[in-house]
């Protein structure tokens, strides 16, 4: 009796219990719009997804997510509208779905959101650190280092910065890297293409990326740099839980300081700021082979003499190499090639190429060749110079044959061409030619034969007849 009572009680319970799930059940089938998530107890950068459905025909933008960007990371939000037929009731579906990570720990909230004046209900969100989560230095590093601390105007000074990323590069979502920058009066331009490339670091495979800059001042005084500064969001995932999570990361390296210093009031020459500076010079002849004796080259009258000047100067661009101008003597016939100019890290070369061609014998003297420049190392002013040398020109050996007296006529035997005519097929022309000349001959044989012949006879050729 008594476990026919308990029997009876339980079925109460359960049937009150299912009741009320039906109630509930009836009540959300009946709401216009819902909104749930699918999770609302995570840690700080924990991904979840926030739904939305709406059983009216909507537009994708009815519905603004932007209020959500202050507390929580938003990804891009997607949108379905589907119309479905079962026994002739038609039922329409607008859904919308986003994937979110707070921002931040403690108590959040999902607000209201009104589809057609319809509201959802507010969701709670807590959001918990872990204390797992790698820091900014674990992920990622940014370091800058300037080449020098003090220039010269128009002086470049070399600002490489590097930056490390010691996870997956593929899990790096959205990256910023704002480049290095500055109020004062200072030019700040990249050098070249930054460059990418795997590396291990302290056993772990890293990505680096390294840029350079190029730093110039037009004025002296004491500038201020900003660094470069990175941001990024990395996905990972939680061994505890296996969920994904986003990780926001920042680096930057704060601000660097350079010194210029003013220019010197008494330099003399175009102004050409430089820790080195050099100047070499080689001599060819005609057949490009370099000449060794630098001080005298012996030549020709009509040879050619090419003088190859090579300017190296380091910190400055290209646009600062100066204009190598040389004098040559009237003597000398000068032909110049336009200057090839090349760039190799903070290095800048000038080639120039000078051919002399001296036009009659005797000695001509080449100028020497001189650079002024200011030592920013030593912060003095120098001149580097080429010495020039002595050309020996003496006549050309080589003599032209004349033909305007009559010794040299005699001498030099006149030839007259031979002109050879080759027939290669003559066919039945030469043979019909020979006929008509036989013809021909045979004729005038007889012609002339008739032409012999008397036409009355001889009278003391007659015998005299006796009566």
């Amino acid at each position: 009796m008594n476990l026919s009572n308990e029997k009876l009680h339980i079925n109460s319970i359960t049937l009150f219990i299912t009741g009320i799930v039906l109630l509930l059940l009836s009540h959300l089938s009946h709401a216009a719009v819902i909104a749930s998530v699918s999770n609302n107890k995570m840690a700080k950068g924990e991904i979840f997804t926030l739904k939305i459905v709406s059983d009216n025909q909507a537009d994708s933008g009815e519905i603004d997510f932007s209020i959500l960007e202050d507390s929580f990371y938003m990804g891009r939000p997607s949108f379905s509208s589907s119309m479905n037929s079962i026994n002739g009731t038609r039922s329409i579906r607008s859904e919308w779905t986003v994937s979110l990570a707070p921002l931040k720990a403690g108590n959040l909230t999902i607000p209201s959101f009104d589809v057609q004046g319809e509201q959802t209900v507010p969701i709670k969100i807590t959001s918990s650190i872990d204390p797992k989560t790698p820091n900014t230095d674990d992920l990622v590093s940014l370091q800058a280092q300037l080449s020098k601390n003090e220039i010269y105007p128009g002086e470049i000074a070399q600002l490489n910065t590097r930056l490390i990323i010691k996870t997956d590069a593929r899990r790096v979502q959205n990256p910023k890297l704002v480049p290095p920058g500055s109020l004062e009066s200072l030019n700040i331009e990249p050098t070249g293409e930054a460059k990418q490339y795997l590396s291990i670091i302290d056993g772990i495979e890293a990505t680096v990326i390294d840029q350079s800059y190029q730093i110039t001042a037009n004025d002296a005084g004491l500038k201020s740099i900003t660094g470069p500064r990175f941001t990024a969001t990395i996905l990972d995932r939680n061994n505890n839980t296996g969920a994904t999570r986003l990780i926001p990361v920042s680096a930057e390296t704060g601000q660097v300081s350079i010194n210029v210093l003013a220019k010197p009031v008494d330099f003399i020459g175009s102004w050409l700021p430089s820790p080195n500076l050099t100047l070499s010079q080689k001599w060819l002849d005609d057949n490009g082979n370099e000449l060794t004796n630098v001080e005298s080259i012996s030549t020709t009258a009509g040879s050619a003499i090419t003088r190859e000047i090579v300017l190296t100067v380091e910190s400055i661009s290209p646009s600062q190499v100066p204009n190598l101008a040389v004098s040559y003597p009237p003597e000398i016939r000068y032909y110049d090639e336009p200057p090839k100019i090349t760039q190799d890290g903070n290095k800048v070369s000038m080639t120039l190429k000078h051919v002399l061609i001296p036009k009659a014998e005797g000695n001509i003297d080449l100028p020497s060749l001189s650079v002024n420049w200011w030592n920013t190392t030593k912060k003095e002013a120098q001149t580097t110079e080429l010495s020039g040398l002595v050309l020996t020109v003496t006549q050309s050996q080589t003599h032209s044959i004349k033909l305007d007296s009559s010794e040299n006529l005699k001498t030099q035997p006149i030839q007259t061409p031979t002109e050879t005519v080759i027939v290669k097929d003559s066919g039945i022309w030469p043979y019909l030619t020979a006929l008509i000349s036989a013809l021909w001959l045979i004729t005038l044989t007889l012609l002339i034969k008739k032409a012999e012949t008397p036409k009355y006879p001889n009278p003391l050729s007659k015998k005299v007849q006796t009566v």
